[in-house]
């Protein structure tokens, strides 16, 4: 697997990458700069994701290469279909894919997402909008971060 570490103004980002698509990110509070990539993949990503922290990229095109189960795989894409700005608390989802009641699941499946801001987890909230278990970069400290940039981004047009 190949990887990169960029800088970002939530850490840096580990990006690994297989010949199928992105694999991994990690979101490190220190890194090194310089790793050279291979594969094609990770310079799309550095590129794209040099745009979305400058907010002229709020969604990504990169091809994933995952191995989520189906309900990973539910919770995953409606996380991808909540609008750049905007927060779903793990009941709201679970009830959106047909799972009422399935809030503690929905945290697991968020929990598990190996490519923290491709698929935004970062948007998923507790009851109340209350930020908990993020288990990315700095916790809570670097969602409140990326949804604080996205919220920028929306506020300016």
């Amino acid at each position: 697997m190949d990887r990169i570490h960029i800088p970002s103004p939530v850490g840096w980002l580990e990006i690994a990458a297989t010949g199928r698509g992105i694999a991994r990110i990690e979101i490190l509070p220190q890194g090194e700069a310089g790793v050279m990539p291979a594969s094609p993949w990770l310079f799309q990503a550095v590129s794209q994701f040099d745009a979305y922290f400058a907010g002229r990229r709020p969604r990504f095109d990169l091809p994933l290469d995952l191995n989520p189960t189906p309900f990973q795989r539910a919770v995953w894409d409606r996380l991808l279909a909540i609008p750049v700005g905007q927060t779903r608390t793990y009941g709201d989802i679970a009830a959106s894919i047909g799972q009422p009641g399935a809030a503690r699941a929905v945290g697991g499946a968020i929990k598990a997402n190996p490519v923290p801001i491709l698929i935004p987890c970062h948007r998923a909230t507790a009851a109340g909008g209350k930020l908990v278990g993020f288990s990315a970069g700095e916790g809570v400290v670097t969602q409140r971060a990326l949804q604080a940039l996205e919220r920028g981004w929306v506020e300016r047009g």
